[in-house]
């Protein structure tokens, strides 16, 4: 959780892919905060916590992310 709230606070463009993969943790704390640091990277609140909907998004988008 820490750590993908220090990402998003830093926007992080690059940790984009990974925080991603954080919204499928098992964990409902690292999912949260990864939802909270994608949110606060991208400006996109849509996805929610779905996972493959931020996928759809960022297959989307990815090159503003590289």
């Amino acid at each position: 959780g820490f750590l993908a709230d220090a990402l998003g606070r830093l926007r992080v463009g690059k940790a984009v892919e990974l925080l991603i993969a954080k919204v499928r943790d098992e964990s409902k704390e690292v999912k949260s905060a990864a939802q909270r640091a994608l949110e606060r990277i991208t400006g996109h609140t849509e996805a929610g916590s779905d996972p493959e909907k931020w996928m759809e998004w960022f297959e989307n988008n990815k090159a503003l992310y590289k």
